[in-house]
């Protein structure tokens, strides 16, 4: 038994290895690295799929321009595209590498592509074959081909006339000198996902892009603006508050998802945790009628620990990055923490609110245009122009219920507002928007919406949607938003839209169904999105869909 377990432990690991060959290649500390995950790919759609789709056609027409011997097949073209392909950015030494990595499965086939005034320049060295210009390189064996793009910055100009560093720098990449590589790195493995399609990983995204604002500073130099110019970058400092970030691309048989974890540093997850640690209020919830609306944005913070936290935050996060004005901050954080109270702000503005899109309507609106008569003398002409009006609803929670009703008071003692028994409106006027907006205060919530039979629905509390479909996933996240597609979509009148436009628009009227954006609440140090877009497609799945709509575009 213990010999069978070792065998299927041996068998496990060298299909593992293999499927790990081209990130043996890859530094353990790359910055960025995306590997376009082509096996699940091709579980979705098989060569012969994508050879005869208007993408395949257009890449082999290209490849067999110039050529006698025809290629019949992507498969055929010397890259095997089966298997994983990385694309990679490395900093070194203030030069930064971008990189391309790929498997071979037939070398002459592949250099057939590369034409003969560069196979003319051609050189081998130690079984690798190369081409190399002052600031890329590509080389290649029977097994690997790499392409690597080099950029100095201003620091390191005295290497940016020389080849020699890139061309080490390939070498020992591809001749595999480094033990330290992506297929040892946890965090990478980690976050590479089961059916994806496409995985993104930033190792540590503020600091790069701390790297990225220093090399812009020292390229642009004092002529920039005074504020770059006096930027510093301290020991590659996190900027953001946001280290590690991965993300993953599915097409699923009938949705499109993509889904990204951010890790948050330790400096700013306490802060976070606080601002981000309240849940939707259920007086909102309790009005919001899921069936009748096209689309909604929830956001759910906690007001008091924003105004709270954000002081520190911007004095911790920046202050190192501007030296000469670490002070001045310091000074406004602690002006800004001393004039504001952030616990009556937080009782007036809670952080809870929610956007609800319930419908469109087609409405005439005036607008003035402009007329000359034979003198060229111009003058005002009032025309009307069909125009849809969003029908809408906003909620914002609040506990000072009785100071918003004296501040609407006080709009209807100014003649900004009328007032009928808690039910405010507008006072029409020549620039007014093209609907009404009543105001209702009640349940320490304050609404705001197009519809009167929808706001006196909230004034007598006759509107109660808790059981909403939509309710957990709102309570879950901190910000959400959800639109349906088809449904707004159909609200588009005929004629609208251009020949070309209106193809488009019916392939997505016919296929999309509805998505949503949601960010979720802190658990543990991370912070997790998810991008999805639902479909009623009949393919076998969405990957399928994206190509149809290719090819009828």
């Amino acid at each position: 038994m213990k010999r069978i377990t070792t065998l299927v432990l041996l068998l496990v690991a060298v299909i593992s290895l293999k499927a790990q060959t081209l990130e043996t290649r890859i530094p353990k500390n790359a910055d960025v690295v995306v590997s376009a995950n082509t096996g699940n790919l091709f579980e979705l759609l098989s060569v012969n799929e994508l050879d005869n789709s208007l993408m395949g056609k257009s890449i082999l027409k290209n490849l067999n321009r110039r050529r006698e011997d025809k290629i019949p097949s992507l498969e055929k073209a010397g890259i095997n595209i089966k298997a994983n392909a990385y694309f990679f950015l490395k900093e070194n030494n203030n030069t930064i590498f971008f990189n391309g990595l790929f498997e071979l499965n037939d070398k002459e086939k592949f250099e057939s592509h590369l034409g003969k005034r560069n196979l003319k320049k051609l050189k081998t060295n130690n079984g690798f074959s190369y081409l190399e210009e002052r600031d890329n390189i590509i080389i290649w064996n029977e097994r690997f081909f790499l392409f690597t793009l080099k950029k100095n910055s201003e620091k390191n100009q005295e290497n940016r006339g020389s080849v020699e560093g890139l061309k080490d720098y390939a070498f020992n990449l591809l001749e595999g000198k480094s033990s330290a590589t992506l297929a040892s790195n946890r965090d990478f493995q980690k976050a590479k996902k089961k059916n994806s399609v496409l995985t993104m990983w930033v190792r540590d995204y503020g600091s790069l892009m701390s790297k990225f604002l220093g090399a812009i500073n020292e390229t642009m130099g004092s002529g920039f603006s005074a504020l770059t110019s006096g930027l510093t970058i301290a020991n590659n400092k996190n900027m953001y508050g946001i280290e590690e970030v991965a993300g993953n691309l599915f097409f699923e048989k009938d949705n499109i998802n993509l889904t990204v974890d951010m890790t948050v540093s330790s400096g700013v997850k306490k802060s976070f945790k606080k601002m981000y640690n309240r849940k939707m209020s259920s007086n909102i919830l309790k009005n919001f009628d899921h069936n009748k609306m096209l689309g909604f944005a929830s956001f759910s913070m906690n007001t008091e620990e924003v105004l709270l936290q954000y002081p520190t935050l911007i004095n911790d996060l920046y202050g190192d990055f501007l030296p000469n004005m670490k002070e001045e901050i310091s000074l406004i954080t602690d002006l800004f923490s001393l004039v504001l109270d952030e616990e009556a702000i937080g009782e007036l503005i809670t952080g809870n609110g929610l956007f609800v899109l319930n419908d469109f309507s087609k409405q005439k609106v005036k607008f003035v245009k402009y007329e000359y008569d034979e003198d060229y003398n111009r003058k005002e002409v009032e025309s009307y122009k069909d125009e849809m009006v969003p029908d809408f609803t906003i909620m914002i929670g609040s506990k000072k219920e009785k100071l918003l009703s004296k501040i609407l008071d006080l709009g209807v003692k100014h003649g900004l507002l009328t007032s009928n028994t808690g039910l405010y409106e507008f006072k029409d006027k020549k620039s007014e928007l093209p609907f009404k907006l009543h105001i209702v205060v009640k349940d320490n919530v304050m609404s705001f919406t197009t519809s009167k039979t929808r706001a006196l629905g909230i004034l007598s509390s006759r509107m109660d949607y808790g059981t909403s479909k939509f309710n957990k996933l709102i309570k879950r996240s901190s910000f959400l938003t959800y639109v349906n597609i088809h449904g707004v979509m159909g609200k588009v009148p005929e004629g609208m839209l251009g020949r070309r436009m209106q193809k488009t628009f019916d392939f997505g009227y016919e296929n999309l169904k509805d998505g949503y954006l949601n960010v979720s609440k802190m658990k543990g140090d991370k912070i997790s999105t998810q991008l999805r877009i639902n479909t009623s497609t009949t393919e076998e799945n969405t990957l399928k869909l994206l190509f149809k709509f290719i090819n009828a575009m």
